[in-house]
């Protein structure tokens, strides 16, 4: 009787570990049944010796889990799945392509800017943001910084009074 444990646990173990290949769930669930049945048969059949079966057992499951977690990784087909390439603007993914020659131009403000709204630069429409102060239709703004898709402006006011 003791070849049907072995076989029901060495069965179970390596359907635990076809669930990593094939997933479904469904060659899982019947390994870990078989392992458990193998449990079940061992200690029915040798109950002196079941704390030991169960533990060996536990340790076979785990084992082949963090196996096939191993496997995952190492298997040319699971590669294919994961995406390894970057969208690096230098290979031309960009959400909002932007200007830098507009760094240093004054524009007007065509939607009050509360911080975020539209200016008017080089008679093209343009969201832009305000450093924190609201900023009325038709003021006039200076373009301070470009960072990505972001446009932040100054009111000119403000600056030429700074200065």
């Amino acid at each position: 009787m003791i070849w049907w444990v072995i076989l029901l646990f060495i069965g179970g173990v390596i359907l635990i570990l076809a669930e990593f290949l094939l997933p479904g769930g469904i060659c899982g669930s019947v390994g870990l049944i078989m392992v458990v049945l193998s449990c079940v048969i061992g200690w029915t059949y040798y109950p002196d010796y079941f704390i030991w079966i169960f533990l060996v057992e536990l340790f076979g499951v785990i084992a082949t889990i963090a196996g096939g977690f191993y496997l995952l990784t190492r298997v040319n087909a699971t590669k294919k799945l994961v995406v390894e390439e970057t969208q690096a603007v230098e290979k031309g993914y960009v959400s909002v392509k932007h200007d830098p020659s507009l760094l240093g131009k004054v524009g007007k403000v065509i939607a009050p800017l509360r911080p975020a709204g539209i200016i008017e630069l080089d008679g093209k429409r343009i969201d832009a943001v305000s450093s924190g102060k609201f900023v009325e239709v038709g003021s006039l703004v200076k373009v301070v910084e470009i960072s990505g898709p972001s446009i932040l402006v100054e009111e000119l006011i403000e600056s030429e009074n700074k200065q």
